[in-house]
């Protein structure tokens, strides 16, 4: 499990920096929140992990930037996106 600690770095900073269990991480303050996008929690899903439980991220030397998350996973081609998972109330009559 990744935790943090918002303590870490100097208060005001534009780039908060805090520690992890695999690393260091630095974000943004975005609307007075330190916001940290894309750090990862699990290994990849690949090979024999693919339908196995998720194995912890390896721990990573130096500063990780977490300003953006990272590609959307792969689709077949022509596939359309999954449909929404709510649908609208409709008014019933009786």
């Amino acid at each position: 499990m990744t935790t943090a600690d918002s303590r870490a770095s100097a208060p005001g900073s534009a780039e908060p920096v805090v520690p992890t269990a695999a690393g260091t991480v630095r974000g943004r303050l975005e609307g007075g929140l330190a916001v940290f996008r894309g750090v990862p929690f699990a290994e990849p899903p690949v090979g024999d992990a693919r339908f196995a439980a998720p194995r912890p991220v390896r721990a990573w030397d130096g500063t990780r930037d977490a300003f953006a998350f990272g590609p959307p996973p792969p689709r077949r081609r022509g596939s359309r996106a999954a449909p929404p998972c709510w649908t609208r109330p409709r008014a019933t009559t009786g």
